[in-house]
């Protein structure tokens, strides 16, 4: 009865998955897509909860997520006008690593709930895009070697520390392998919990709100 009643309270048939505050009336066609913030909007409004949550929640209440967006409010670009501002170059190089601009995909778990072919479509969608070089993530979809083969464009790894080193020496041996140029290092979550999962536990039937990631080694 507990997993029948999950289910009808999940069920987009009943709208419990609906927030009045977003597309109330339509939701927009992939052409009408301009922005990054649209797409979120969209899959908000399609997306099963616990799909759309793990990759936009963040740790605790997610003060800090919010916080990191207002924070391009506050920069202010002043156009100059009638003047000569030369040739833009966005070109830089971070690592060794040459970008056609200061961008790059962030390691993101779970991509297989969104699309069959996982972080192996994204990496073939970044390398189409100017080659944006991608961070696999420790906790993909697919293996290192199959996400490394799905295209030639610069990508790094992701590495949730483990206490036993050696364990850490087989997961870098094959990102190297695969053709990984750097590793990013995660050390400032030691335990994965989200106020939003606690909010949605009930859309899915899971009690738990707490799901502990790998272990992970902290300096003193």
């Amino acid at each position: 009865m507990q997993a029948f009643a999950s289910f009808v309270a999940g069920s987009p048939l009943l709208c419990g998955q609906t927030d009045p505050r977003r597309y109330t009336d339509r939701v927009p066609g992939f052409a009408e897509l301009a922005t990054a913030y649209d797409f979120e909007a969209v899959a908000y409004a399609r997306l099963p909860r616990a799909a759309y949550d793990y990759p936009a929640s963040a740790t605790d209440s997610g003060f800090t997520l919010r916080r990191n967006r207002e924070a391009f409010d506050w920069a202010e670009f002043v156009p100059a006008r009638v003047v000569d501002a030369g040739k833009s170059v966005t070109a830089t190089k971070v690592l060794g690593t040459e970008m056609a601009f200061p961008l790059m995909v962030s390691p993101t778990a779970g991509h297989e709930q969104f699309h069959k072919d996982g972080e192996v479509a994204t990496r073939q969608g970044a390398a189409g895009a100017s080659r944006t070089p991608m961070i696999v993530s420790n906790n993909s979809s697919f293996p290192i070697d199959k996400i490394g083969a799905a295209a030639d464009s610069p990508f790094w790894f992701q590495l949730y520390p483990k206490k036993e080193l050696d364990e850490n020496r087989k997961v870098l041996e094959a990102a190297q392998t695969a053709g990984c140029r750097a590793v990013v290092v995660t050390v400032d979550q030691q335990a994965s919990y989200s106020e939003q999962a606690a909010r949605d536990q009930n859309l899915s039937g899971q009690a738990a709100v707490r799901r502990p990631r790998q272990a992970t080694f902290t300096n003193p």
